[in-house]
């Protein structure tokens, strides 16, 4: 069952936990005034009995699998959270005073360490009569960066069990949010040191995506719901960056296939002795440059595949400055 397209479902709290299910942050509340998805799937068998002159109908529901589809503006305050589903989880910036630092990367080859999380998913209607959709792992994050708006998030996340009507908290809105902006961002593309050179005046949008291999598995364990979500495929990490063309250099990086390192740096206003900040940095190679044109203007979108650079030891990190030493308890979009 999916929620009719002009029901608007807030989630309204999630607990980050470590792998076993011990919540290691203070609970968040997260409320979501845009719409957002929470849909009920699975498989269904119909048995028959047959009688000499009696014929009846048993459906049975096999399997149950939950996701969650939540679209929210990025705030300086609310990423870090969201990053903890997707990157290395961090719960605490560094830093005596603010603004503290978050910085994320990519989780070990050897260590399944992603956060997980419950989610409370209910409409205005039925408050308080929320759905909790627990063992939630993230499955993809979309950051969207369009001129004159703020840094856009899609976030997919599939969950273990769904229990209808749980409570465990009121909704309480968060002290403050930062918006990151997407016309104080700066794009960087370096084939040797990252963040050395700004392509200034001449980038129109970018779009990155990273898409976890998860997925629910269902196991012979007494129970319809998936005895787990876990890894079963790789990490892809993908971007689309749509800038003015002015010279060949960056089809010359894709015809070479040259590793390009691409810092995306957004300032936000000032705190402490510096500003809120936001880095996101990816490595890989062009997969395609393609020409297009907006208004008169020759353009070209460059598409980055994910790679691993052997001196970072990843292909996406990022660090975010902002004003928590600690996970917020509440994010509110």
């Amino acid at each position: 069952m999916t929620a009719a397209p002009d029901t608007v479902l807030e989630v309204v709290q999630a607990a980050i936990e470590d792998t076993a299910g011990t919540a290691v942050a203070a609970t968040h509340v997260v409320d979501h005034t845009a719409p957002a998805d929470l849909d009920f799937g699975g498989k269904v068998i119909r048995i028959r009995n047959s009688g000499s002159r009696a014929t009846s109908h048993r459906s049975y529901l096999v399997q149950k699998d939950v996701k969650l589809g939540l679209s929210f503006p990025a705030t300086f305050d609310r990423l870090p959270w969201w990053l903890n589903f997707f990157l290395a989880p961090v719960t605490s910036g560094t830093g005596a005073t603010a603004p503290y630092t978050w910085a994320f990367t990519t989780i070990s080859d050897t260590t399944d360490n992603l956060a997980s999380g419950t989610f409370e998913v209910g409409g205005r209607d039925t408050w308080p009569d929320e759905s909790q959709v627990a063992g939630c792992r993230g499955l993809s994050l979309e950051i969207d960066m369009k001129l004159g708006d703020v840094w856009r998030c899609k976030a997919e996340l599939i969950g273990k069990t769904h229990t209808p009507q749980a409570k465990t908290s009121a909704l309480t809105a968060a002290a403050s949010l930062v918006d990151i902006l997407t016309d104080l961002t700066k794009v960087y593309i370096d084939p040797t040191t990252i963040g050395s050179t700004q392509m200034t005046g001449r980038v129109i949008s970018a779009n990155v995506k990273m898409a976890l291999g998860m997925a629910q598995r269902h196991t012979m364990d007494g129970a319809v719901t998936p005895y787990r979500v876990g890894f079963v495929g790789n990490r892809e990490v993908t971007a689309k960056i749509v800038a003015e063309f002015d010279s060949d250099d960056q089809y010359d990086a894709w015809d070479a296939q040259t590793l390009q390192k691409v810092r995306l740096a957004a300032t936000g206003p000032s705190l402490g002795g510096s500003n809120y900040g936001a880095n996101l940095d990816l490595y890989g190679t062009w997969e395609a440059v393609k020409l297009g044109d907006d208004g008169g203007v020759r353009t070209m979108e460059l598409d980055l595949t994910g790679e691993y650079d052997s001196t970072a030891g990843s292909d996406i990190e990022a660090t975010i400055l902002n004003n928590d030493s600690v996970l917020p308890g509440e994010v509110e979009s």
